[in-house]
């Protein structure tokens, strides 16, 4: 199972993927980390799946925002 991640702090992204490396030892290449939104959602097979874990109300508005153009009818935003 591949596992990707996408974040606007560039530091959080190497901050996960650092983690990962730590915790996943030989499994680490199953975590790829994204800086750019664009790049993340292309990286993604279709029909895509993107799950945003965000405090609510606005960083959930602005989540949906960055994605909403970038995605295709059938693709699926994921709020937990």
């Amino acid at each position: 199972i591949l596992h990707f991640c996408c974040n606007r702090s560039p530091s959080k992204v190497d901050d996960c993927v650092k983690r990962a490396e730590e915790e996943l030892g030989d499994k680490k290449s199953n975590l790829k980390g994204f800086k750019d939104a664009e790049e993340f959602v292309t990286s993604l097979a279709k029909p895509r799946k993107v799950m945003f874990l965000v405090k609510a109300g606005s960083p959930v508005d602005s989540c949906i925002d960055l994605f909403l153009d970038l995605l295709e009818p059938g693709d699926v935003l994921i709020d937990d």
